[in-house]
């Protein structure tokens, strides 16, 4: 397989079929894509793909349309104590999301580029401990 770069992301070349490659995993002596293994690019090369990814799935969140949802994480920081709300990838969304409700039905709420996103839970819909959300922007 070949490996292209265009501006900072990075695509697999086979047989003529070209695709835009994964989160790359960068260990000591290799970095590594999730489908291919490892692959002949440097580290740096690597994280720009990785940060533009990340800048890529930001974008997607923000301009996501009214009445559209898509799934997303919450988590304590073990810092700070503070919740977040992340991509998949551990991007940051958003470090203000607002708890309400009950325990056993709750909902979350944060803002994002002039659109407000909640993701509600009810005891018949989701564990109480988890962690993942479909956030649907509501405005």
């Amino acid at each position: 397989m070949e490996i292209e770069m265009e501006g900072d992301r990075l695509f697999g070349v086979r047989a003529g079929e070209r695709c835009v490659l994964g989160v790359l995993r960068v260990d000591d002596t290799q970095v590594h894509e999730p489908q291919f293994g490892p692959v002949d690019v440097s580290p740096e090369q690597a994280e720009r793909h990785n940060a533009s990814l990340a800048a890529e799935m930001l974008a997607g969140v923000t301009n996501l349309p009214v009445g559209f949802s898509t799934l997303l994480y919450v988590r304590r920081d073990a810092v700070t104590g503070k919740d977040l709300v992340l991509t998949w990838r551990d991007t940051l969304v958003s470090d203000a999301p607002v708890k309400g409700g009950r325990r056993d039905d709750f909902y979350w709420s944060f803002g994002l580029g002039g659109g407000q996103f909640v993701a509600r839970r009810d005891v018949d819909s989701v564990r109480v401990d988890a962690e993942c959300f479909f956030f649907e922007r509501v405005s």
